[in-house]
């Protein structure tokens, strides 16, 4: 799935620039055969660098599926030998094994900003119409062990959307939720590459404390290459987006209420 990218757009704004310049010069018959090489060069490079581009946002994407997919079927497995009434030696040992490496894979992304009160099936009355509307945040997290998702719902009161609410957020979820099950040791968690939130200094040293204070072995966090893949917090958001399009809702507890149908959440 693809989105807006600005390398795409770069390489293609610079590619019709370069090849209206090489038909208007073949058309003229002004330019020497040398300059026309050069073009054909440089339109050659950066078609070949685009390719390059998608090439690796394609195999990110495959990357990102085939461990999701992994971390599922390896819960699976998990989940059914622990529920085996009598298990044999060896089965007790393929569970210690099965265990010890796996990785639990989470993804984590912001949904854009959502006004209240929101008006998505009545007319919006007159009197609220110049209103300053309250903005509010949601923060989802989706478990791909077992497809589980939560939500954090909070408000422009509480502050903007920043790397200590991404942090906050996430320690709840793996640490203080429940969620995650005592064993695991390793986490290997999906985020978009947004710099105000994510891809920044102070996530990764989140990241290096939450392991030296024994909570995981191993957290490892890959940012996704922008505009060319949706993943499982977009389903998410959709989901809530397309039932808050069509509802009136007008407290942060209706919107929670609406994001509960599909995820578990937290009203911060």
């Amino acid at each position: 799935m693809q989105d807006y990218c600005d390398r795409c757009a770069t390489y293609n704004t610079m590619l019709r620039v370069n090849q209206t310049t090489l038909n208007r010069i073949r058309q003229s018959g002004s330019a020497s055969v040398e300059e026309q090489k050069k073009l054909e060069d440089e339109i050659g490079a950066l078609e070949s660098s685009r390719n390059e581009h998608r090439t690796e946002a394609q195999r990110s994407h495959e990357d990102y599926v085939a461990l999701t997919r992994r971390c599922k079927d390896e819960m699976v497995k998990i989940k059914a030998l622990e529920e085996k009434p009598d298990k044999s030696e060896m089965e007790e040992e393929e569970l210690e094994q099965l265990k010890s490496r796996f990785i639990l894979v989470i993804s984590a992304d912001y949904q854009m900003s959502k006004l209240l009160p929101s008006w998505g099936c009545s007319p919006q009355l007159g009197s609220t119409y110049y209103l300053q509307k309250l903005s509010h945040d949601l923060f989802g997290n989706v478990n791909h062990s077992d497809d589980s998702s939560a939500v954090y719902i909070f408000d422009e009161r509480i502050g903007p959307k920043n790397t200590d609410h991404s942090v906050s957020y996430l320690t709840h979820y793996l640490c203080n939720s429940g969620v995650v099950p005592p064993w695991v040791q390793r986490i290997h968690l999906f985020m978009d590459n947004a710099s105000s939130t994510n891809k920044n200094c102070y996530t990764m040293g989140w990241a290096n404390e939450l392991v030296q204070q024994g909570g995981f072995n191993i957290l490892r966090i890959s940012f996704l290459i922008a505009g060319h893949m949706k993943f499982a917090p977009d389903l998410l958001f959709s989901k809530i987006s397309h039932t808050f399009q069509r509802s009136d809702v007008f407290t942060t507890a209706e919107l929670g209420e609406i994001a509960a149908k599909y995820a578990s959440v937290v009203i911060v």
